[in-house]
């Protein structure tokens, strides 16, 4: 491999600057080099890397079409990085293996992790510092870094996902081995029942991604979400952490669908209730996660059949029945309101501050009740 990682260092020593250029000069720099082409005709001679010449290369969700050119560039910028024997070496680990190690990511923001927490399915939640491998937080730091306005990242769900190295000669001849995050996001969702909720906890952005000693040729994307900027919430503690933990366990145990589905759509109003500032959108998530939790069916009477199913199920007392009923009633005129018009008085804005988290903890209380009876 001498000859192969002294022609690296040819092209580094020759274009060493431009290479440090955007990205894009860069490579078009190097696909014009002679020093290239002749570095494609040593590579094209050697079986070993016949899989990175005009073939499909395959990592979970879609594929590439990869060529040498491509592959010289991966290997100069690592070179640049590392050194170009490290490169060369990273690319012949990569031929020799069978499996190679990838981590299925949800970056979050706005709440503080300082270790790792299991949960079950493999996935944990950890602080950036604790991402298992180097490249990988060195990217998530470039994202807080970078030109974005992105939330800033502070801790992040993960799993380790081997992966099956594949290349093809057709496109119609590999299968797509798919990852969704919908384990994730219920992760996430959980964090919902923490008292006070646990702001709204929220997803930056999602990827598959390894480290970068891995000759990935269509590079590594990150899947930006759905941005909103909650309140900064506290450090996460050990006994809010196992609470999470425990009712994720139990979330995950629920057989029967409908009982999920509905818990994950009352959760997911809650993230999102806790991820505003503005009341009416508040309102809205409100209303709506009462509604979906105390009401199976369209009725009449909607702001009766819910204050009376709420006061009936928490009200220990003919009193604290009325109490309760009474609120839920008032803040079905504020979520009203709010809907309608698009806007709320001071005189409900300030009814709304004190009485939405009341009928908020009902919801809460309602999911326990109706989780752990399973």
């Amino acid at each position: 491999m001498d000859s192969i990682i002294n022609s690296v260092q040819k092209i580094i020593e020759e274009y060493g600057e431009d290479l440090l250029m955007e990205r894009s000069v860069g490579t078009i720099t190097l696909y014009r080099s002679d020093l290239v082409d002749d570095l494609v005709g040593n590579l094209s001679d050697r079986e070993e890397f016949s899989c990175f010449n005009e073939k499909y290369q395959l990592f979970f969700n879609g594929a590439t079409r990869v060529n040498l050119k491509m592959l010289i560039v991966w290997l100069v910028r690592r070179a640049i990085k590392t050194s170009p024997a490290n490169a060369v070496q990273n690319v012949i680990d990569y031929i020799n293996s069978e499996e190679i190690n990838a981590y299925q990511i949800m970056l979050l923001s706005n709440m503080i992790v300082t270790r790792e927490y299991e949960f079950i399915n493999g996935i944990s939640l950890v602080p950036i510092h604790l991402v298992p491998d180097e490249d990988i937080r060195n990217s998530i730091l470039e994202l807080n870094e970078g030109i974005l306005s992105l939330p800033r990242v502070t801790c992040a769900l993960i799993r380790k996902v081997p992966f099956r190295k594949c290349h093809y000669e057709n496109e119609e001849d590999f299968y797509s081995t798919r990852l969704y995050f919908n384990e994730f996001e219920d992760v996430r969702y959980c964090f919902s029942i923490l008292d006070p909720p646990g702001r709204g906890l929220q997803s930056v952005g999602t990827s598959i991604i390894t480290s970068r000693d891995v000759p990935l040729l269509n590079g590594i994307a990150w899947n930006l979400s759905d941005l909103r900027r909650p309140p900064i919430g506290p450090t996460l503690i050990e006994i809010n952490a196992n609470r999470v933990i425990r009712f994720y366990k139990l979330f995950c145990g629920l057989e029967n669908e409908d009982k999920k589905s509905k818990i994950r759509v009352a959760l997911k109003l809650i993230s999102n209730y806790e991820s505003t500032y503005d009341y009416v959108e508040k309102s809205m998530y409100l209303r709506s996660v009462l509604e979906s939790l105390f009401i199976n069916k369209q009725v009449s009477y909607i702001k009766r059949v819910l204050s009376d199913r709420v006061s009936k199920e928490f009200a220990r007392t003919p009193v604290e029945k009325e109490e309760i009923s009474n609120l839920i009633k008032m803040v079905y005129k504020i979520t009203s309101e709010a809907i309608h018009r698009g806007s709320l008085s001071d005189e409900y804005l300030e009814i709304a501050y004190n009485q939405y988290p009341i009928a908020l903890k009902y919801a809460l209380l309602k999911i326990g009740s109706i989780v752990s009876s399973n």
